[in-house]
């Protein structure tokens, strides 16, 4: 039988699938490189590859026009003086201080706020983001080991993802993301409560994760009916997770909800194709934008139903859910760059290929340049980018959102279902003719 030659199995670890005949080795250099120690150290990488772009902000501040024109953005760092972050955790959960975020993320970014505190404005900015970038570092590792435990995820697309590295120090997204990251890879390793208690906490942080506990409830509920004794545990401890959260500020409902307040009635911003008819002067009504982003939901619903109800093997959960957060992601009202990280956990553990993974931050690399080209020439228009570019980026952006999801349809299909079994039977190509008898594939047992 002639022989396909395969890659070698050292190169799985870099995002090459084993070849057919491939066996991936217990105790080869794919293992070793997939250890803990190695993954901690490529997100250490990360970090520094993250603190490397801001280095110029960290000279002159977050003041003024230099975080756009040098473009070393932070909500981070303009939270410090935007949102008096000095005074502390307890003047959150008194009330006293407002942070305009979810209630976990506030209330960790107002603990390190206080704790980090300092004379100038500038120092406390400073010391507020390498806390944040150390603090970066851990969840980063935590969810690459994690992520690691899943068959079939790739976790070197955590720690080493382009994306990752623009976008873990732009904003206060990577507390939800891990979270939610964790959440997921305890419900598949089948421990709901955990999975509960973990997605509870992510949901207080943003809100995508409810994405994820709505695709995994479908899952359950179409795919996988053994899997049903776990819906009580999971929604238990996601009570439990959100309770924990708001019962510190219950003296104060209104901090509970101000994040999602001030969405409802923000109206649409850069990021959002909602946004577009505004850049020639025609603005979306506020009412029909939150509207369209209530649709994006609907639609992100339609799509999971359609893939789980088609004819074929199980959905994978991974691949359903990057699909589900990658189609709110591009109709809600709000999508920062910053959002961006959401997709890149999901994309993990879904086994998306690195091509496909590369293709997509190169995407979203063009479209985080000219998104601060277009909010720098707003102030100096000699200086920025054009409304029509700014629009083009927009729509390369979508693209290669659409294309990262589209590459997790293969996962959820079951095309990558390995060769020889009922679901993906080997190509008839380079083989002998086939014979009748034991040998046959698959086996003919039958006489004439």
């Amino acid at each position: 039988m002639p022989h396909t030659p395969s890659p070698p199995a050292h190169l799985a670890w870099a995002g090459g699938p084993l070849g057919r005949y491939a066996v991936r080795s217990a105790r080869g250099i794919d293992r070793r490189l997939l250890g803990a120690g190695p993954l901690v150290v490529a997100a250490l990488a990360c970090v520094l590859v993250a603190l490397l772009r801001l280095q110029s902000c960290f000279a002159t501040g977050w003041s003024g026009r230099t975080p756009t024109t040098r473009m070393c953005p932070s909500d981070l760092a303009t939270a410090v003086g935007a949102d008096n972050l000095g005074r502390g955790l307890a003047a959150y959960l008194s009330g006293d201080l407002d942070v305009r975020q979810p209630p976990l993320t506030a209330a960790v970014m107002s603990l390190i706020g206080g704790v980090t505190d300092a004379p100038t404005l500038l120092t406390a900015q400073q010391a507020l983001v390498i806390t944040w970038a150390v603090l970066a570092v851990v969840l980063l590792g935590l969810m690459a080991v994690r992520v690691a435990t899943v068959p079939g995820a790739d976790p070197t697309q955590v720690v080493l993802s382009p994306v990752a590295a623009l976008t873990v120090l732009v904003s206060p997204d990577l507390l939800g993301v891990a979270l939610a990251t964790l959440g997921l890879v305890a419900w598949l390793r089948r421990r709901a409560a955990l999975a509960g208690v973990l997605l509870g906490l992510a949901v207080m942080a943003r809100t995508y994760p409810l994405v994820l506990l709505a695709v995994m409830v479908a899952v359950v509920l179409v795919r996988d009916p053994q899997r049903r004794p776990d819906l009580r545990p999971l929604a238990l401890g996601a009570l439990g997770g959100v309770v924990a959260v708001a019962l510190p500020l219950a003296w104060h409902p209104g901090t509970i909800i101000s994040a999602w307040r001030a969405w409802w009635a923000a109206g649409t911003s850069l990021g959002s194709p909602w946004h577009v008819p505004s850049l020639v002067g025609t603005a979306v009504p506020d009412p029909l934008a939150v509207a369209l982003s209530v649709l994006g939901w609907v639609a992100a619903a339609f799509v999971v139903a359609l893939l789980l109800t088609r004819r074929g093997p199980a959905p994978s959960l991974a691949g359903l859910a990057l699909v589900a957060v990658a189609i709110v992601l591009v109709t809600g009202t709000a999508a920062p760059p910053g959002a961006s990280l959401w997709l890149v956990p999901l994309a993990a553990l879904a086994g998306v290929r690195w091509r496909d993974h590369l293709v997509w931050a190169a995407c979203e690399g063009a479209y985080f340049v000219a998104h601060w080209l277009f909010v720098n020439g707003l102030v100096e228009h000699t200086k920025g980018l054009p409304a029509g570019w700014y629009a083009v980026f927009l729509l390369v952006r979508l693209a290669g959102i659409a294309w990262l999801a589209r590459a997790a349809v293969p996962s959820i299909s079951g095309r990558h279902a390995p060769t020889g079994t009922l679901d993906r039977l080997p190509s008839a190509c380079g083989k002998p003719p086939p014979v009748v008898g034991d040998a046959a594939y698959p086996p003919v047992t039958e006489g004439p």
